[in-house]
């Protein structure tokens, strides 16, 4: 599911709330259940939810009972309750292959739940392949309404205004397809620095590897805005640094918060590294008796969710792509640690279905990694502070 902090756009009919939608949520979907949240007359956040894999009662029954449980649950950016939703269902069907409208026994299943739960509903509707109708409107045709009445509302001008370019999140749930040959060039760059511990320069000439996270993570957001393809050196470098836990946490940190943040998490990590070598305990044994011993730093409340500042938006969603890229061409064996962060990024940028799924490979690359465990505890604890709040945004 996703969650994410709205543009406020004013809207007066089914159509034009729903030409509103991408805006006020910050993605577009598809196969989706969307819940704009409200509180009073103003929408205040939005969370989005895969469609379930079956048709059963019990299924469509779940769903209903998540949202009635925790939909009261959530603040609105101004720490104030959630008492309104509007649900938007997107789906690849359509009312010619239906023959009526579209998860309509999925609505009727949610709906009474809601209302139990005392969440006023504000809209319901299917937007589906062909057209869409209001789950709401007892005399909604057959066949839905023309999709024209979204895609050319007086409001539609408006909210493509406001969103710009917006990321189609229900393709976070799976890693971009394989390229054979770039997987194979990123493999053997992988074992060129595992086995001699140095690289080619551009002459031919080998040099000493020396990883920086931090120079690398500003290298390939700049990259990715740009819109560059990322080639294996580059991808390879990640995934090393991805695989340390030394330098994991240094280059998320770098990529979603900018080189300030990371260059302190990096002196943080040397220090680690000096009283490792010191006392002989483990990175993790070190980590967590620093964290005993002295209360937590802004970084790590970052990495928690709950620090007084947030990643920015679009830098999250460049280093979402570039990480999805580098873990599909990763081997198996160093694939884990990119799609740990990976996964935090996800859960910052609150798409937590794509973060699960995510977070799912990792465990079946490497089960025993640690922050597979953390990460675990992290989904498990709801939303980063950030999804609410109004805080400044990191630094790039």
């Amino acid at each position: 599911m996703t969650l994410t902090e709205p543009t406020i756009l004013r809207t007066t009919t089914a159509a034009d709330f729903l030409a509103t939608v991408p805006a006020v949520t910050g993605f577009t979907a598809r196969n989706s259940i969307v819940a704009v949240l409200f509180r009073d007359k103003r929408s205040c956040g939005a969370v989005r939810m895969d469609l379930p894999r079956d048709e059963r009662t019990s299924s469509y029954r779940a769903v209903g009972t998540w949202l009635a449980a925790n939909l009261g649950k959530l603040p609105s950016r101004t720490g104030a309750r959630v008492d309104g939703v509007a649900i938007v269902i997107y789906t690849d069907e359509t009312f010619a292959e239906r023959q009526g409208t579209p998860h309509l026994e999925l609505w009727r299943a949610v709906e009474p739940k809601l209302r139990r739960a005392g969440v006023t509903i504000k809209e319901a509707a299917c937007v589906a392949a062909d057209a869409w109708a209001s789950y709401l409107d007892p005399g909604r045709p057959r066949a839905g309404r023309p999709l024209a009445e979204i895609t050319e509302s007086s409001a539609a001008l408006e909210a493509a205004f406001h969103s710009g370019v917006l990321p189609d999140v229900s393709g976070w749930s799976e890693l971009p397809p394989t390229d054979p040959e770039l997987a194979e060039r990123v493999h053997a760059k992988i074992t060129e620095l595992l086995a001699y511990g140095n690289r080619l320069d551009s002459f031919g000439i080998a040099r000493e590897a020396s990883f920086d996270p931090v120079a690398l993570a500003e290298r390939l957001v700049a990259a990715g805005e740009r819109g560059e393809n990322i080639g294996p050196g580059e991808l390879a470098e990640l995934n090393l640094i991805a695989h340390s836990p030394a330098s994991r946490d240094v280059l998320l940190i770098a990529l979603a918060a900018g080189a300030e943040h990371g260059e302190l998490a990096l002196q943080q990590q040397l220090e680690y590294l000096d009283r490792q070598a010191e006392t002989g305990e483990t990175f993790d044994e070190l980590a967590e008796r620093s964290l005993a011993e002295r209360p937590p730093s802004d970084d790590d409340l970052f990495l928690l969710g709950r620090s007084r500042v947030r990643p920015d938006h679009d830098r999250l969603v460049t280093a979402i792509e570039v990480l999805r890229r580098a873990a599909a061409h990763a081997p198996a064996s160093c694939r884990a640690g990119t799609l740990c962060i990976l996964t935090w990024m996800l859960w910052a940028r609150g798409s937590q279905s794509a973060a699960a799924r995510m977070h799912e490979l990792a465990a079946q690359c490497d089960p025993n990694l640690l922050m597979v465990e953390t990460l675990g505890w992290l989904l498990d604890s709801g939303y980063p502070a950030w999804a609410f709040g109004q805080p400044e945004p990191a630094q790039k």
